[in-house]
């Protein structure tokens, strides 16, 4: 005879594979508890404030493929606190979101303070973030604030439109910072793709790094003139322990951009197996960078052709 508990048992089993999910039918929501929290349809912000501030740990935003918009505005003090999604948490996972039109697609960690209680071990996948809007040269698509073990993996990352913005900012403020894995991602931006900074003075530095597999390029969209440098990736001083492989840098043809941008004081990045498309692919000032054969080969036929081009 069959087991009648089996039919019901794999029934509960089938509920706990897809999670118990709270639903969010609306911004300008604080998320106070633990747990799993999904869009039930598009949603919009109608206040210039973050649509979802996550304050507790141990939180997964699932948006099932659903909208998240903004309003197209600036926000105030220096819209940093104007995101779709803002987590000051432990342990955010953020996944299948579309988020456009925001001072900063995702914000995390805390843009007042700077302190070293931001968040830590938090994950974005399959997250498709839009042309956010800028003022006095923010606008991140991802922006982070003094936050450790963030993986950034299988998005598409548009920084801005039309403006100064960096796709992904990291900020190490004035705490410890590290642990960054940005794997398998279309980045887009007006100004840097990827960008690391470090409060100056601080005597900290940022950690083991790896950006792989990604596809970066620099769009300029008519903004920003003269001095101003379109960056794939920017290293800032204090980094250590980077790793940047199977990357492609595309320069869309702009003069004025380089592909990869090493500060004097990164040391321990290794560039291996990326291509570069572009006159200018890499501005290196750290002495020990490793380059793999590849990329030096293509950097010296770049240079000849300009020679050759100046000729």
């Amino acid at each position: 005879m069959k087991n009648p508990l089996l039919p019901l048992s794999a029934f509960f089993m089938l509920l706990l594979g897809h999670g118990f999910a709270t639903g969010i039918s609306s911004c300008n929501l604080s998320i106070t508890s633990p747990g799993t929290y999904a869009l039930t349809g598009n949603i919009s912000a109608d206040s210039m404030h973050s649509c979802l501030y996550i304050k507790a740990s141990d939180v997964t935003i699932d948006c099932r493929g659903h909208w998240i918009l903004g309003n197209d505005q600036d926000c105030t003090p220096a819209g940093r606190q104007c995101a779709g999604i803002w987590s000051v948490a432990q342990r955010t996972k953020i996944t299948n979101c579309y988020i456009r039109k925001f001072q900063i697609g995702i914000g995390l960690g805390d843009y007042t303070t700077r302190d070293d209680s931001s968040s830590n071990y938090t994950s974005i996948d399959n997250v498709s973030i839009w042309f956010n809007t800028v003022e006095a040269g923010l606008g991140e698509g991802i922006g982070i604030m003094n936050s450790k073990n963030v993986n950034i993996t299988n998005s598409y990352i548009n920084g801005t439109e039309s403006n100064l913005g960096d796709a992904i900012y990291f900020d190490g403020g004035k705490g410890t910072t590290g642990n960054f894995i940005i794997e398998n991602n279309t980045i887009l931006s007006d100004e840097f793709a990827i960008s690391f900074y470090h409060y100056p003075g601080s005597g900290l530095r940022t950690q083991n790094i790896s950006i792989k597999n990604n596809y970066i390029r620099g769009v300029r969209n008519g903004a920003g003139t003269g001095a101003v440098t379109y960056t794939g990736i920017s290293e800032s001083n204090y980094n250590d322990n980077v790793t940047i492989n199977g990357n492609v840098f595309d320069q869309g043809g702009i003069e004025d951009t380089y592909g990869l941008q090493i500060n004097p004081g990164s040391t321990g990045s290794a560039v291996t197996n990326n291509t570069f498309i572009g006159p200018r692919m890499v501005s290196n000032g750290a002495w020990d960078t490793v380059f793999s054969l590849d990329c030096i080969l293509q950097m010296a036929l770049a240079y000849v052709l300009q020679l050759f081009g100046a000729a």
